[in-house]
């Protein structure tokens, strides 16, 4: 249990147990100490010297012998109240750090295949919530053609995850993605708008979802990535666009 409650102190498991040997021996050498904890005498001596400069153990030489010796527990508790009493201080700046950096867009950009599923898993993980694509599917590659139309589907469904998709109108004659569509549990989370080929002049994929992710796919064979932008105003810039084009062509 004490190990425990050291380990929450930022002590490792080897850290802990030296203090507490040491503590428990009040003064002795290295090899002493190592016997104590059962850990071999150059791993101890290196375990003690990050503990000296944790200023949890001391040393002194006696008899030309380096020996070491644990602060109090009194000590031990003022140390960590000084130390949250600095954080404290600390605390107006760290805030203002992190407000800085939630402002700022995050990207991730991704170029493994498998990295796929994590990414469309990420957009249905929120059961009941919206997804607005803009989607061209004509050059996706046939593994990932297969994944959407089978797996990643069936999980949307599951997930009671709507998708409302802007597609060229080129895209009504694409037998891989429509037969699923048409079916009445698919048509329940799927609406698909159809938009004339020279308005829509892009060639891959485009996801809005969550209140602040924007996921932009190429996944042609040749050039398959992903970037992952989590901003809000991006997002909802976004979702104005996607409403904006929404209304203004029919179903």
């Amino acid at each position: 249990m004490l190990n425990d409650i050291l380990q929450q102190h930022w002590l490792s498991k080897s850290e802990s147990k030296a203090y507490l040997a040491t503590l428990e021996l009040w003064t002795a050498p290295v090899s002493k100490i190592a016997r104590k904890v059962g850990e071999w005498r150059e791993a101890t001596y290196y375990i003690l010297e990050t503990l000296e400069k944790k200023w949890l153990v001391k040393s002194v030489v006696m008899n030309k012998i380096t020996n070491y010796f644990a602060i109090s527990p009194e000590e031990l508790l003022e140390i960590q109240k000084w130390k949250i009493q600095r954080l404290m201080w600390a605390m107006p700046e760290l805030l203002a750090l992190r407000n800085w950096a939630e402002n700022k867009p995050k990207v991730s950009l991704f170029e493994w295949e498998e990295w796929l599923k994590f990414l469309y898993q990420d957009t249905i993980k929120k059961e009941g919530s919206e997804i607005k694509a803009f989607l061209w599917y004509t050059n996706a590659d046939k593994y990932l053609k297969r994944y959407l139309n089978t797996v990643h589907l069936k999980e949307r469904q599951k997930n009671n995850v709507k998708a409302k998709i802007l597609m060229p109108i080129t895209m009504k004659k694409d037998k891989w993605y429509e037969p699923n569509d048409n079916k009445k549990e698919s048509k329940n989370h799927t609406e698909i708008r159809y938009i004339s080929d020279e308005s829509f002049m892009m060639n891959n994929e485009i996801d809005i979802y969550d209140e602040n992710k924007v996921w932009i796919m190429l996944y042609g064979t040749n050039e398959m990535f992903w970037l992952l932008i989590q901003n809000k105003s991006i997002h909802d810039m976004l979702v104005a666009l996607f409403d904006l084009l929404r209304k203004n062509w029919d179903a």
